[in-house]
């Protein structure tokens, strides 16, 4: 391959906001920053309330099975250390309930902001642990009343789960932003 191709593939990730241009050295990849990442989740907890609102009225068994399937698999995840495949066992359980709601530009358009949020999100050390036990509870409450059909609760669930994890996304960046200040301090910069 040519490498037009790819320096117009990586000029468009730019546009994106993916990746970051350094003159003459190359692209890297971008963290998500505070203010992206708030209007994520506030973009997010919008779209998913909505989102199961819609498929508690078109739920049916397989649609139910599917979910707690998905659920399942994260709660397995969480005995492990915290990685981008636990960030894609709960975007799977948020799409899920947005194809049940069997509305696809809100499936294409969440799935959007969950690529933004996971391809942008670090993964390492500074991860509260007890988020991952703590979000697979809030899942298995927005299960039970998806299952009951009720719909106050199931928006009220799924909006305290997702404040829950923009307070921790945001923790992390806030912690992150430190280091790198004090560092810099360390450092003479």
């Amino acid at each position: 391959m040519s490498r037009t191709p790819v320096r117009e593939a990586l000029s468009r990730l730019a546009q994106e906001g993916y990746v970051s241009l350094l003159p003459n050295r190359g692209f890297i990849c971008k963290e998500i920053g505070m203010q992206e990442a708030e209007e994520l989740y506030d973009l997010r907890e919008s779209l998913e309330a909505f989102a199961v609102e819609k498929a508690i009225v078109r739920l049916d068994s397989n649609g139910l099975e599917k979910l707690q399937h998905k659920i399942e698999l994260y709660g397995q995840d969480i005995s492990k250390r915290f990685s981008r495949e636990r960030l894609l066992y709960d975007q799977e359980i948020h799409l899920e309930i947005a194809d049940i709601a069997g509305n696809k530009t809100l499936k294409n358009t969440l799935s959007q902001v969950f690529e933004r949020i996971v391809l942008k999100r670090k993964v390492d050390a500074l991860y509260d642990e007890a988020r991952g036990l703590t979000a697979h509870q809030e899942h298995l409450r927005i299960l039970a009343a998806v299952r009951k059909r009720n719909v106050q609760e199931a928006v009220r669930c799924i909006r305290v789960h997702i404040e829950n994890g923009k307070k921790n996304v945001l923790s992390d960046l806030r912690q992150r932003a430190e280091i790198r200040a004090f560092h810099s301090i360390e450092n003479g910069a």
